[in-house]
């Protein structure tokens, strides 16, 4: 492993090598074409010299046509929104493009979207201005349960490799993602290690690793990557399978590679949509392993089916749960969001059995900004 990642540097560098050789004789046409935050708004530019119409599409508001100035640079101002972390790309001529003098991508599922990140307090530990950073492992792993080898991504925190530390156990929060996510979406869109970096480097978490798995059972890695699909039975592909391989295979490895604690009182499970749903059953049917729960805009349904009869096998579930005991069971969602309802539903059985809980309601809808939110105010709750 070691040698791949020193042949790996090897090439990066030999390649950025290359390029500074081809740039250097390069007259760069579009260096004037930079996007630009200022003080009342965000200014777009674009150099596109032989385009007839440009758009600019802001994540926060609607299309905006650009206007084609000196030297074929297209610009357009839009009013500067809340402090967060936005999106947006260009239309040219009909042709969807992100923004190339702009390095910050962001990745949802096969789309590449250009990011701006507002200053300001909603969006302080979203960036990467801080001085003691963690590590992030690309890590490959063993999937009995589901009969395929699986990466998943391993956040650890500064002082991890530190020689005084070699002999200190850290807690762990394994962090889910929702439909159409992969490995790579806590860390790319939900700006998981610059949060954390953050909030420990302040003193407001506890130093813990955070473990990003795929939550799609066929899946061996993120599409990117290329990889064919596991060929796996429909059963085998289904929640159960995979929540079950999240106790059985990955708490295993991660508690055999990583200097952690091997008890529920340092363990926590975190989810959003579909990842909470995942969240709420590996809980639940595993009573005897988390003590922290978040449940995060979780696609979790009601405890009765359509005729309203009650659900008995997940309220027993919920009950062993309950017997086990558990520090924290934390459930947030957004007041627009479209499984709001879901929400109140299952907490509304909850209340019915007795199984306390923390609700947390923010505004807004089922979109990353109430996610990256979610786990700045859950993380630092864990392992007090």
């Amino acid at each position: 492993m070691k040698k791949f990642f020193v042949t790996l540097s090897a090439c990066l560098f030999a390649a950025v090598a290359v390029n500074a050789q081809e740039l250097a004789n390069w007259n760069w046409a579009g260096q004037q074409a930079k996007t630009e935050v200022t003080a009342d708004g965000v200014i777009f530019r674009l150099s596109a010299p032989y385009a007839t119409v440009v758009k600019v599409n802001p994540s926060w508001t609607q299309s905006v046509e650009m206007t084609k100035g000196e030297k074929g640079v297209w610009e357009a101002k839009v009013a500067l929104p809340a402090p967060e972390i936005y999106t947006y790309s260009f239309t040219v001529d009909g042709v969807n493009m992100s923004d190339a003098s702009n390095l910050d991508l962001q990745r949802d599922g096969t789309r590449y979207m250009s990011m701006l990140i507002i200053p300001g307090e909603r969006s302080a530990h979203y960036d990467d201005v801080v001085e003691n950073h963690g590590d992030l492992h690309q890590v490959w792993y063993d999937s009995p349960t589901l009969g395929i080898e699986r990466r998943l991504f391993v956040y650890t925190p500064h002082g991890y490799t530190d020689k005084a530390n070699a002999k200190k156990k850290y807690p762990v929060l394994y962090l889910l993602h929702g439909a159409g996510g992969d490995e790579d979406a806590w860390s790319s869109m939900g700006r998981t290690c610059q949060i954390m970096d953050h909030l420990i480097a302040n003193g407001e978490a506890e130093p813990m690793l955070v473990v990003m798995p795929n939550g799609n059972a066929t899946q061996r890695a993120a599409q990117t990557l290329g990889l064919p699909q596991a060929q796996i039975s429909r059963e085998q592909a289904g929640q159960m399978s995979y929540t079950n391989s999240i106790v059985k295979d990955i708490v295993p490895y991660i508690e055999a590679n990583y200097r952690v604690y091997k008890d529920k009182a340092h363990r926590a499970v975190a989810g959003l949509s579909m990842g909470g749903g995942h969240t709420a059953t590996v809980s639940r049917d595993f009573p005897g392993t988390f003590d922290y729960v978040g449940v995060y805009s979780g696609a979790v349904g009601s405890l009765k089916d359509r005729e309203g009869n009650v659900n008995q096998d997940t309220v027993n579930k919920l009950k062993a749960q309950q017997k086990a005991g558990y520090k924290l069971y934390w459930i947030a969602c957004g007041n627009t969001d479209f499984l709001y309802q879901q929400n109140l539903e299952y907490m509304k059985g909850l209340d019915e059995i007795g199984f306390e809980y923390t609700w947390f309601e923010s505004e807004g809808g089922h979109t990353w900004d109430n996610w990256r939110m979610y786990l700045d105010t859950f993380a630092p709750m864990l392992f007090k």
